[in-house]
């Protein structure tokens, strides 16, 4: 039967604080997912302004396009290698996918693709490895608190 000696307490509250310790910083609720989700949020807000200011300014290029036949020639020369002769013929866009396909674009390539490897942020391991560490070592220190008190 498990006898109640002055060490226990001791033992109890090493054991209360490395189960705090998690839960407020490994958990799925912890510090560390808190961070990695509010850098998430931090990045998307970004890329949706990018993304307003780009479609902004394609719009106002597609206006100016629309209207401007000199304009659609001199765009047409100038992306796609026409002579300043050659025809330009309009087609009407389509409004919208009606299939739902996913079109690529160039915001979805990778960001960092022509960067040399020493300029690219630095890869963190996955957060259950960490986790998973993180139980070992409290595990042996622990094991080792105990035989230490055990032995006294």
């Amino acid at each position: 039967m498990f006898r109640f000696t002055s060490r226990t307490p001791t033992v109890l509250s090493l054991a209360l604080l490395f189960v705090l310790v998690y839960f407020s910083i490994l958990s799925k609720t912890g510090i560390i997912e808190r961070r990695n989700l509010e850098n998430r949020i931090k990045a998307l807000r970004i890329e949706v302004d990018r993304l307003e200011n780009e479609n902004d300014k394609l719009k106002i290029r597609q206006e100016v396009l629309k209207n401007d036949e000199k304009a659609l020639a001199m765009e047409a020369s100038k992306y796609y290698l026409l002579t300043e002769n050659a025809r330009v013929i309009k087609f009407k866009e389509p409004v919208e996918v009606e299939n739902g396909e996913k079109v690529l674009v160039a915001s979805q390539l990778p960001q960092f693709s022509g960067i040399s490897s020493s300029f690219r942020p630095m890869k963190l391991p996955p957060l259950g490895l960490v986790k998973f560490l993180y139980v070992i070592t409290t595990t042996f220190i622990g094991m080792g608190i105990f035989m230490k008190l055990r032995r006294s």
